[in-house]
């Protein structure tokens, strides 16, 4: 991991603005995931269906 060092409120302010920012691309990677392993279950379902 790397070492963070803020020097002052500007810096943890950023900070925690980028990791605000990555959390939610972290979430939108996620979603976009279940999303995609959904349609790969329907699709699996239609398979053993026929």
């Amino acid at each position: 991991m790397a070492k963070l060092v803020l020097d002052g409120k500007d810096d943890y302010v950023a900070a925690v603005g980028e990791a605000k920012q990555a959390t939610l691309e972290l979430k939108e990677a996620i979603e976009a995931t279940c999303d995609s392993a959904q349609r790969l279950l329907d699709l699996l379902d239609k398979l053993k269906s026929r």
